[in-house]
């Protein structure tokens, strides 16, 4: 197992900061106004607190090749947060504002006050004026956070189906739901546990050395915690998981087979126990 080099993509201003593989998510995050050949001390902080919340942060010292880039150049699947420097609030807000792919934008200022007006007008605005790096990145965490689990839901306890609710289920929800019963009864060894992580090894983001750690504690100690624990932990594992649901990855899902089994045997256990209680409360009160 290793780790692929980083390697720079330079077209005119635009600079990608990221390794060649990205991680399996489509949030990114760009940065208008950080000048590629001459950062501050305060670019180069801002950039390595960028890189530990996702793996992809592209940077323009131009506001019209970053308008022609979110106009032009970005997918369908992708999820912008963008942050402006304060110069560049004005110019670009009005044109921007709008695209889709835009979740929120974030202004890195001096002065707060002066932008009042800005957020009752541009909802993606709203509370994201920053002075500090640690506070406007706090916030973006939490907000991207809250975006993923937005864009997932997952149910696996539901088993309250009918024939009747199955044949007006939409193709792809039955599509996933035959592959989650397909995972789940699969017999899984080291070997395929051994396999996701070398998986993770080529797709991780190389400058996140909080997310090595993790990857190589859950290769070294998978079984000292459950499943619902890896998957609660701000890491990979979360990453990973939702994006090959939302996506229907079916590479990924079946690398991940052994732990979407384990998940879902720990829920379906607690779901149960949560069942067996409450019936026993319910007899308890009746008895009385």
């Amino acid at each position: 197992m290793g780790n692929k080099n980083l390697t720079s993509k330079k077209d005119n201003n635009i600079k990608w900061l990221s390794n060649e593989k990205v991680l399996l998510d489509d949030i990114n995050i760009i940065v208008v106004g950080i000048n590629g050949d001459d950062k501050s001390s305060n670019d180069l902080q801002l950039l390595n607190e960028l890189r530990q919340i996702v793996n992809s942060v592209q940077t323009f010292d131009d506001p019209n090749l970053c308008e022609n880039f979110l106009e032009n150049n970005v997918n369908d699947n992708e999820i912008i947060f963008l942050i402006l420097y304060d110069k560049f609030v004005e110019k670009m807000v009005p044109h921007i504002h709008q695209l889709t792919s835009i979740d929120s934008i974030y202004v890195y200022c001096k002065y707060i006050n002066q932008y009042d007006l800005w957020s009752n007008k541009y909802f993606k605005l709203k509370g994201h004026f920053f002075t500090e790096i640690y506070k406007l990145c706090y916030q973006l965490k939490q907000d991207i956070r809250h975006c993923q689990n937005d864009l997932i839901s997952i149910d696996i306890l539901n088993k309250t189906l009918t024939i009747d609710k199955l044949n007006n289920l939409e193709p792809d929800f039955m599509y996933s739901r035959l592959l989650k019963e397909i995972l789940i009864n699969i017999k899984y060894d080291e070997y395929n546990k051994k396999e996701f992580i070398q998986y993770c090894y080529l797709h991780l983001n190389i400058l996140n050395i909080d997310q090595i750690n993790i990857i190589k504690e859950f290769e070294n100690d998978y079984e000292k915690h459950s499943p619902i624990w890896w998957y609660t932990r701000q890491s990979f594992i979360y990453e990973i998981l939702n994006k090959a649901l939302r996506t229907q990855n079916i590479d990924v899902l079946i690398k991940m087979g052994f732990f979407i089994k384990d998940l879902h045997h720990q829920i379906q256990h607690l779901y149960n126990l949560q069942e067996h209680l409450y019936y026993s409360h319910l007899t308890s009160t009746s008895y009385f």
